[in-house]
């Protein structure tokens, strides 16, 4: 049920090396998947894998649990949306995680959050994760998000001591007008068009 195409099935069934595998029992499985997408992602909302999702859930009964991680959110945001995504399951159900791209990198970090931390965290974990799936990991680009927090703090870091300068210098007159003008410059509709495009 994993692979779609018939010819898919029979290549990979027909692979010695699958020979060696385990055969999966026949029939409906009490177990759960943790997913967690990339960089860009609709969190809970997302459709990445959703046929074959649909399809595992159908025939071997899993429990699929999207995590709500945000698009371009830190490493640390996400690992606790894979975390309470994790409390979602049933504390008798054995579950695994599966990560694409900047996915991997988040489960990653709330595994490893939740073996280091309470011990109500720790039996989230404990003798009940039993598997981890790593689609196109991208632990090297897991940066995206942590940098991207960062850089908007230190802009408006940078924009606040701006405004106190100009705050000494000029008067709450001169600068609400000026805000004004730099408000309604941002509102126009060639602004609007140069950021979004012509609609």
């Amino acid at each position: 049920s994993v692979y779609r195409y018939e010819e898919d099935r029979e290549r990979i069934l027909n692979d010695p090396l699958t020979k060696l595998m385990l055969r999966n029992p026949k029939g409906h499985v009490k177990l759960a998947l943790v997913s967690a997408m990339g960089v860009i992602s609709e969190g809970a909302e997302g459709t990445e894998l959703a046929e074959t999702f649909h399809r595992m859930h159908e025939k071997r009964g899993l429990q699929i649990v999207r995590a709500d991680t945000g698009t371009g959110r830190s490493l640390e945001y996400n690992a606790r949306r894979v975390i309470q995504a994790i409390r979602k399951i049933d504390p008798d159900t054995e579950w695994g995680w599966l990560g694409y791209s900047q996915g991997c990198a988040n489960a990653l970090r709330a595994e490893t959050t939740v073996q280091t931390g309470t011990p109500e965290e720790y039996d989230l974990i404990h003798n009940r994760l039993v598997g981890r799936m790593l689609i196109f990991s991208a632990f090297n680009g897991s940066v995206h998000g942590k940098l991207g927090d960062d850089k908007v703090q230190a802009v408006i870091m940078d924009l606040e001591y701006f405004m106190k300068l100009l705050q000494a210098h000029f008067s709450s007159q001169f600068a609400g007008s000026a805000l004004n003008l730099f408000t309604s410059a941002l509102a126009s509709r060639l602004v609007t068009d140069l950021l979004v495009g012509k609609s």
